[in-house]
């Protein structure tokens, strides 16, 4: 087996200077021969933090009924706010 470590789906390319197994940016020269069962593929893709979703309450006085109060749900969600 060879290791291939990258982001993307690793491939077997022939070229005029040979057998290169690549993922991504990475080509490793491999024998003439070798397919993609030869291949080890080893995902380096960063892992995604999990978090907690973030919700609160707003109220804001109401301008149409004087004495009420909107109240809003604010969802804060992966650097948006919804």
């Amino acid at each position: 087996m060879i290791k291939v470590k990258g982001y993307i789906n690793p491939t077997v390319i022939n070229t005029v200077d040979g057998t290169f197994a690549v993922s991504g940016s990475n080509w490793i020269n491999v024998p003439e021969g070798t397919t993609l069962k030869d291949l080890n593929w080893i995902d380096i893709t960063p892992k995604i933090k999990k978090t907690k979703l973030h919700k609160w309450e707003v109220k804001s006085p109401s301008k149409s009924r004087p004495g009420k109060f909107n109240t809003y749900l604010v969802k804060f969600v992966f650097r948006l706010y919804l």
